[in-house]
């Protein structure tokens, strides 16, 4: 489940959580937005702040699509829907939108 974040100015980085590297900028409207839940979000007071962030080149990583089932014991099981695959941070959330969970592998 992404978590929401509400900007103040809609100007920002994401910063990846597991290794601190910045991946991507952002110009959104004010508000509330929705973000993974595996990124920090940092928001910047003007254009030209922003502009200063360097955003690190970002090696593609292999992923593994999935579904998790929970059973009526309680128990949730992950049911593997693809091979080791490489992908697109837009197929991957592309993927997340049809339901499917993505990981590194």
């Amino acid at each position: 489940m992404p978590k929401i974040i509400e900007l103040k100015t809609g100007l920002g980085y994401i910063r990846r959580i597991s290794d601190g590297k910045i991946i991507t900028k952002f110009n959104l409207p004010a508000g509330k937005h929705p973000f993974p839940d595996d990124v920090e979000v940092i928001e910047v007071s003007s254009k030209e702040e922003l502009e200063k962030i360097v955003v690190e080149p970002v090696m593609s990583q292999i992923y593994r699509v999935y579904q998790e089932i929970k059973l009526s014991t309680g128990k949730t099981i992950k049911i593997c829907l693809s091979e080791p695959v490489e992908l697109t941070q837009e197929e991957i959330r592309e993927l997340k939108k049809k339901g499917y969970k993505v990981e590194v592998m």
